[in-house]
C-alpha cells in the first residue's frame, strides 16, 4: 500500500523533543500562559474583591494557594515595575492573611 520512501517519514521527526527550537516555543507558550493567568486573576481580584468570611471558610491548604497566587503575582507585576499593580496586591495578601475583606479597586 505504501512506499518504503512515504512510510518511514516518520523518521525526521525521531528526535523532535530534542529540537531547541521546539523547547524555545514551548517556553514562549508557558510564559504566555502565565502571564495571561496573572493578569485574568489581577482583574478578578481586584474587579470583584472579596469577603473575609469567606475567606474563614476556606481550609488552610486552600488559603495557601491563594496567598502563593498573589505572591507570584506580587514578584510578577515587581519585575515588570507595574509597582501600583504591586501596591494593590500587597493589600490583597494582607487581607487574606488577616482574614478580612479586601474592596474592589479601580484598575490604574
Amino acid at each position: 500500500m505504501f512506499g518504503n520512501d512515504e512510510y518511514n517519514d516518520y523518521e525526521e521527526y525521531e528526535n523532535f523533543d530534542n529540537s531547541k527550537e521546539i523547547k524555545a516555543a514551548a517556553e514562549r507558550a508557558r510564559e504566555a500562559m502565565l502571564e495571561k493567568s496573572v493578569h485574568v486573576n489581577y482583574n478578578h481580584i481586584t474587579g470583584k474583591g472579596f469577603l473575609g468570611e469567606d475567606l474563614k471558610l476556606l481550609d488552610a491548604h486552600e488559603k495557601a494557594q491563594i496567598v502563593e497566587t498573589i505572591e507570584y503575582m506580587i514578584e510578577f507585576y515587581e519585575e515588570r515595575e507595574s509597582y501600583e499593580r504591586c501596591a494593590i496586591l500587597v493589600n490583597a495578601h494582607r487581607a487574606v492573611n488577616e482574614g478580612v475583606d479586601f474592596e474592589p479597586v479601580l484598575d490604574i
